[in-house]
Formats: C-alpha cells, sequence, structure tokens
C-alpha cells in the first residue's frame, strides 16, 4: 500500500504478509533494487537466520499493521468466538455489553461478518 493509497483510504484491509510473500519479495530485491518502495522490504532480516523463527510470525506488535492492517479486528473477533464457544460468556452477554458503550456501530459491523 503506498501512502497516497492510505490517505485515501486508511482502513483498507490489505493483504497479511505471509512467509512466502516476505520471500518472494526479498527474492524480487535481487532483479530490482527499489521494489522495496512497494512491498516495504529493503532486505531479507538477519533474524530469519535463527532456527524455527521467521519475521512474519514472530516480530512484536506494531500499531500501523495491527490497526490499520486489521489485525486487531480479525484478532479480537478470533478470541471472543473463542470465548463464547468455550462458555466464558454468552454472545447475547457480549453484545449487551458493547451495544451499552462508544462502540456499538462498530460492534454491530464485527457480529454480521463473523457470525
Amino acid at each position: 500500500m503506498t501512502l497516497q493509497e492510505f490517505r485515501e483510504d486508511p482502513f483498507h484491509l490489505c493483504e497479511w504478509r505471509t512467509k512466502k510473500s516476505y520471500d518472494d519479495d526479498v527474492k524480487m530485491l535481487q532483479k530490482d533494487d527499489n521494489i522495496w518502495r512497494k512491498t516495504g522490504i529493503k532486505r531479507n532480516s538477519v533474524f530469519n537466520e535463527l532456527s524455527n523463527f521467521h519475521v512474519t510470525s514472530g516480530l512484536p506488535p506494531c500499531l500501523a499493521h495491527d490497526l490499520y492492517d486489521g489485525v486487531v479486528k480479525s484478532d479480537l473477533a478470533l478470541i471472543l468466538n473463542q470465548i463464547i464457544r468455550e462458555g466464558y460468556l454468552t454472545d447475547d452477554t457480549i453484545s449487551a455489553r458493547i451495544f451499552k458503550g462508544p462502540f456499538k456501530e462498530g460492534f454491530r459491523i464485527w457480529s454480521k461478518k463473523f457470525h
């Protein structure tokens, strides 16, 4: 996503980076060293040399990616669904508590998308 695209639609959900897409982007750097302007990857991370580790699954939280790329929304939906499945709270209880607060509209969107 370019800066211009972000400014036009800051809540656009980008495709999540996977190990394969990351590695593919690193390979493209060998052909075009300016491709990082589009992919955001300037070089392969030295952390990827660690056994059983890859930066796509082991990086700390980042507000820009977690909030704007939709990670928070999808993770929260997964967490709430698990809480409901395990019987800690019911969907009705969660709905009632959220609808009383400032997040009413966002929850309506969530509940339609994930239920």
